[in-house]
């Protein structure tokens, strides 16, 4: 399907690999609604071309104490470089998904700094910041599917399907594109 929306940069931090597949599921997802997508580690993603994308959604891990995981670190190190203007994002939307485990005390902590010090730098949130729980009854999916609601709404706001186009169904495992 030919069409004028971005492609979404789906930006991942993930100690043990439980964010990856998140951010996979997420990917998934968003190709059911049409959009093509860019997956790749936080450490992969130079910080001069982050304002190069339209939208990036990072799907974050919080790892021991309120740690960045390893694949995070040296993406959070540039990141909070004191010479990126405040103004940097200003043509990027984003969002956060973060996972972690609510019994700890900086829960998702990786997550709540990735999502404050990006709207810091200028990006434009799409939706509130998700906090994905281990301690929830349904796991970390139990938050990830309503704020994958709310990530949707959105961006079918923003972005919608031509007339006569519906959203792959959950019968679909896979899309190609």
């Amino acid at each position: 399907m030919e069409s004028d929306r971005p492609t979404i940069m789906i930006a991942y931090g993930s100690q043990t690999g439980t964010a990856i597949e998140v951010a996979q599921d997420l990917q998934r997802l968003l190709q059911k609604r049409y959009f093509n997508t860019q997956f790749s580690s936080m450490n992969d993603i130079p910080i001069s071309a982050l304002p190069h994308y339209t939208i990036i959604l990072f799907v974050c891990a919080t790892s021991g104490q309120g740690d960045v995981p390893d694949n995070m670190a040296t993406f959070w190190r540039n990141l909070l470089r004191r010479n990126i203007p405040n103004n940097y994002l200003r043509d990027v939307y984003y969002s956060v998904f973060s996972l972690g485990d609510s019994t700890y005390a900086k829960y998702n902590f990786a997550g709540k700094m990735l999502y404050k010090r990006v709207e810091n730098i200028g990006a434009i949130p799409l939706c509130e910041r998700g906090d994905g729980d281990d301690q929830h009854p349904c796991g970390l999916y139990g938050d990830f599917f309503p704020w994958c609601e709310m990530l949707f709404e959105t961006l079918m706001t923003m972005y919608p399907l031509p007339p006569g186009t519906d959203i792959i169904g959950d019968d679909v495992l896979y899309v190609l594109v």
